[in-house]
């Protein structure tokens, strides 16, 4: 049994807002109701909506967001067991379709063919996942009731009425089929954690239907060392080249990545780049940072004058273990010598053995928490020759994955640096199910890597193993002191594991050809090899031949191929790879299954290498250190620097609100030293240019003959179009580019801008009857007109206002997810731009560009639609719908005009949503619109509320959010109001 307590939830739902009337819960501190599970999904790490067992009824009635995005596959359907009626819940963890890893809660009602949002709790950094023993009054209604389960949080119910908890009483049987879930939950909660999503001031995009997402910065410039390129998509990096410094003539931006203006496709990207950018500047810090990263790259050029090689052996093995114990039956400790022992002479200096699938409990599972790893590294050491001593070096487990490196004692003390990280890939994309361990550390001069992984199952799972590579390769990173390191940063890279592709072949066929020992037909059809030839997985990796027959799937304890009802095809699930920077440095020397371990349903394999570590030579080094310097220092020294740019007058004329102008010019060293350039600003200034221009790269360091495009683009946005509306501000500037030991050089711009309605008073645009682009750059003039708005010398409300809404009103009240989707930034500028100048909107235009560019038009605004200094009593009376209104009738005339004309609109919306059939609905609420609308309408002060205010209490005890009141404001007035 499971029994279901949402504490304050929505037991006051609205009069006549369910259609079908449901049998209300029996009232126990809250809402109190029984339930039971009524069916479980199959264990599939993701899952489309559409592929749930639903009915296309109950499809068509979940929320847009849900039915669209990319749901986890755990849904507990849950009936209430207690009462005449049956009343189904889904309880749903769901993940963003767009951002996999931003998730929430749903808690999803049906009743009477119809499916109600209960409760939905976005997974942020602070929701907490408690368990305790059951409160009394679940062991008075649920004697069995074995555990209590809250989640606290954000909790948006029913009815737009906010919790702050929800409580979930389960008996032994509940608990166990809720373990998963659970699970699933635990794991979002910490990446939520890891990625700092808070509860208040950051709302990640899963909720953005609910409260915007405000633009966060976005940080120009990259951290040193951490490389964005081909390393961390999973492709190896080619390194330096030649003997260039930077070369941004080339290959690289020194500010971040770059944005092409004048492609349509990137313009939504380039808006992104100005909301949230930082200005790149170089330190002198950084310049001797530069020059050090010339030495290293010249050093690694000239490594074999200082660097010998010394050849280590390297066993590698892996071995999926089907759950086994490393212990017998009978006690004894499982025999591993076949696979690990070799002759005292032959013994290899480096000994590294991944496991797959070592505890397939569910406490490991849940808990991450498994004990096996001790008694396999005693089956492991007790296989090893005795004649040899190993010590273990590092090991890595995560749930069934375990991998463990011994090496030669004589070997410990070039060994050090030894780091491990590990990175779920399976439930949600996440869980440790499955993914990858890794271990790496430095020997003699060289590090080496290894990677252990188990990628997903089943014969057409291509694309989702292909996936688990790409972001274990993306995801991995080891911490030494402030750069991470991606697994391509090393001179030797091993990849192990069950990789689970299978052979693209009938059963028949594969046995047919097992037994002719016809390996080679056989590889033809692998999908490894296919995705590697492809380029789609394991690009750069090398493979030895094998000779051997496939390593799954066997009945465990024989040599017989899976004679289960099942009858698996054999595969070569399980393999050993290998990636090399330089060739010569790694050579294989065997590649071999090992039949003889029969404990499992897998047969492991054994891989043993030849690698080249360099051992460096600390004096000849610090020669050819000191000749590079000695180099740098004679070109330095030779001549001054000295650069030519193409053009420093740069003129932008028609310069429009989100409209992106680009110019460019090409700096070129034209001295015969390196030459070190960036903008730097004038005098009592603190910034090298004004909010309005983005200018790529900022600076730079040029080799004798290179050169550079620098691009500026001039693009107003919400930082600058009220300054520049107003004649504050002007397209006019003198930008300074600094050349280091040179001369400055000066930059002019200037052009012309074309007014917008964006960022400007509503108590001033009412006065502006005509096009506000046929008004001149200044304050609008106010006529002496004191009467009231007659349309002649002043508007009820600004007419933009007005266009953008009644377009909405005519043409997008029957649009689903209408406020929920946005629409392009493009589509937004054009649509902008036509209101500015006049220009009637015709039909067909993107009703969603229409909606989103009406609430940045309102968001933008400098005066709120409801003052900052009623914002306080707004959300402290926002429980009384008269303190409510009369707030509302103390505004201003046109605020007072444009608030209820917006009310009128959203209440006209929810009524046609209402009327319409529930296929086309999608779930258009009260409470979503009032979120929405509550953080634009309602801003709080700059600098916040006061410490000592009564509601900043209630905020810091958690037990209520400013955006829950601002939304309980507005959905006041979509009832019906006297207002």
């Amino acid at each position: 049994l499971l029994l279901l307590l949402l504490h304050r939830c929505g037991s006051q739902r609205a009069v006549g807002e369910q259609k079908t009337p449901c049998p209300a819960p029996a009232p126990a501190q809250g809402i109190l109701v029984l339930f039971h599970f009524a069916s479980t999904m199959a264990d599939v790490p993701m899952i489309a909506a559409e592929q749930l067992e639903l009915s296309e009824a109950e499809l068509a009635l979940l929320p847009n967001e849900l039915s669209l995005a990319r749901l986890t596959c755990f849904v507990l359907t849950l009936t209430a067991d207690q009462r005449p009626a049956a009343v189904p819940i889904l309880l749903l963890l769901v993940a963003s379709r767009d951002e996999p890893n931003e998730q929430a809660v749903y808690l999803v009602r049906k009743c009477g063919g119809e499916a109600v949002v209960e409760a939905s709790i976005p997974v942020f950094a602070d929701t907490k996942l408690l368990q305790s023993a059951p409160v009394e009054v679940a062991q008075a209604c649920i004697p069995d009731a074995v555990m209590t389960l809250s989640i606290t949080g954000t909790v948006y119910t029913a009815g737009g009425h906010n919790s702050d908890d929800v409580m979930v009483h389960l008996d032994a049987k509940g608990a166990d089929d809720c373990s998963i879930f659970l699970m699933r939950l635990a794991e979002s909660i910490s990446f939520a954690d890891k990625e700092m999503y808070k509860s208040h001031g950051f709302t990640h995009d899963w909720v953005r239907f609910m409260t915007r997402r405000r633009g966060s910065a976005i940080s120009v410039r990259r951290p040193r060392g951490h490389h964005q390129g081909a390393a961390a998509r999973g492709v190896p990096s080619g390194g330096p080249s030649g003997n260039d410094l930077i070369d941004l003539g080339e290959s690289r931006h020194v500010g971040g990545p770059a944005a092409d203006p004048a492609d349509a496709d990137d313009s939504d990207a380039l808006i992104e780049t100005f909301l949230g950018r930082q200005n790149y500047d170089y330190t002198p810090t950084d310049m001797i940072s530069l020059k050090e990263d010339w030495i290293k790259s010249q050093l690694a050029v000239r490594e074999s004058e200082f660097t010998n090689l010394k050849k280590i052996t390297v066993c590698i093995g892996s071995y999926n273990v089907n759950g086994r114990y490393p212990r017998e039956d009978n006690g004894e400790m499982m025999d591993l010598r076949p696979w690990v022992h070799f002759p005292a002479a032959e013994c290899p200096d480096v000994i590294v053995l991944g496991f797959q699938e070592l505890d397939l409990t569910k406490e490991a599972f849940i808990f991450n928490d498994s004990t096996r790893e001790e008694d396999w590294s005693r089956a492991i050491e007790a296989g090893l020759n005795k004649e040899v001593k190993y010590r273990k070096v590092k090991s890595r487990q995560l749930v069934g994955m375990l991998m463990i490196v011994y090496a030669k004692e004589s070997l410990m003390p070039v060994i050090r640096h030894a780091h491990s990280d590990s990175q779920g890939t399976g439930i949600m994309g996440m869980m440790g199910n499955k993914g990858g361990v890794s271990i790496r550390f430095q020997i003699y001069d060289s590090t080496i890597c290894f990677v252990n992984s188990h990628l997903a199952a089943h014969d057409d799972e291509v694309k989702r193993r292909n996936q688990d590579h790409h972001e274990i390769c993306r995801r991995t990173q080891f911490y030494r002191e402030s750069n991470p390191l991606s697994i391509f940063d090393h001179d030797h890279l091993f990849w192990l594991g069950d990789l689970n592709y299978r052979i693209n072949l009938s059963d028949p066929e594969v046995k047919q050809f097992v037994a002719q020992k016809n390996y080679i037909e056989l590889l033809k059809a692998d999908q490894l090899l296919e995705q590697r030839r492809a380029g789609l997985a394991f690009s750069g990796f090398e493979e030895g031949n094998i000779t051997f027959a496939p390593t799954y799937k066997f009945d465990p304890g024989t040599d017989t191929f899976d004679t289960s009802e099942k009858q698996r095809t054999p595969a070569y699930c399980d393999r050993i790879m290998f990636y090399r920077r330089d060739e010569g440095l790694i050579s294989q020397r065997a590649y071999e299954s090992i039949p003889e371990c029969r404990v499992s349903d897998h047969k492991p394999v054994r891989a043993l290498y030849d690698v080249q570590a360099k051992v460096i030579d600390a004096a000849k080094q610090r020669e050819v250190y000191q000749s590079i310097v000695r180099q740098l220092d004679v070109i330095e020294n030779k001549s001054l620097p000295d650069i030519t740019i193409t053009a420093n007058l740069f003129e932008y004329e028609n310069v429009r609100y989100w409209r992106p102008i680009t110019r460019t010019f090409v700096v070129e060293n034209v001295g015969q030293v390196t030459a070190k350039f960036k903008f730097i600003p004038k005098l009592d200034e603190n910034d090298a240019h004004k909010p309005w221009l983005l200018i790529e790269p900022m600076g730079g360091l040029l080799l004798p003959g290179k050169k550079v495009t620098v691009s500026m683009t001039v693009m107003p946005d919400h930082r600058s179009a009220r300054q520049l509306n107003n004649g504050e501000e002007k397209i006019e500037d003198i930008l300074i580019l600094h050349l280091e030991n040179g001369k400055d050089y000066f930059l002019t711009i200037s052009g012309s801008y074309g007014r917008t309605c964006m960022c400007t008073l509503l108590d001033d645009l009412v006065y502006a009857i005509e096009p506000v682009r046929t008004i001149p750059i200044g304050p609008i003039k106010k006529n002496d007109y004191l009467g009231p708005p007659d349309g002649e010398h002043r508007l009820y409300i600004p007419k933009e206002l007005w266009i953008m809404v009644d377009y909405l009103y005519h043409n997008a009240l029957d649009t689903p997810t209408l406020f929920m989707e946005i629409g392009s930034r493009k589509a937004q500028a054009f649509i902008l731009e036509k209101i500015d100048c006049g220009v009637p909107l015709e039909p067909g235009l993107d009703v969603h560009a229409v909606a989103a560019l009406l609430i940045t038009f309102l968001d933008n605004l400098p005066e709120a639609v409801i003052p900052v200094h009623l914002y306080k009593r707004c959300v402290e009376c926002c429980g009384s719908v008269i303190l409510c209104q009369q707030i509302v009738n103390e505004l201003s005339i046109t605020h007072h005009a444009v608030f209820i004309y917006i009310m009128a609109f959203l209440r006209e919306l929810l009524q046609r949503q209402s009327s319409m059939t529930v296929e086309e609905s999608n779930q258009i609420t009260k409470g979503k619109l009032a979120l929405l609308f509550g953080s634009t309408l309602l801003r709080p002060p700059t600098s916040g509320l006061r410490k000592n205010s009564s509601a900043q209490a209630l905020i810091s005890r958690g037990e209520i959010s400013l955006q829950q009141k601002q939304a309980a404001f507005i959905a006041h007035f979509l009832e019906e109001s006297p207002l």
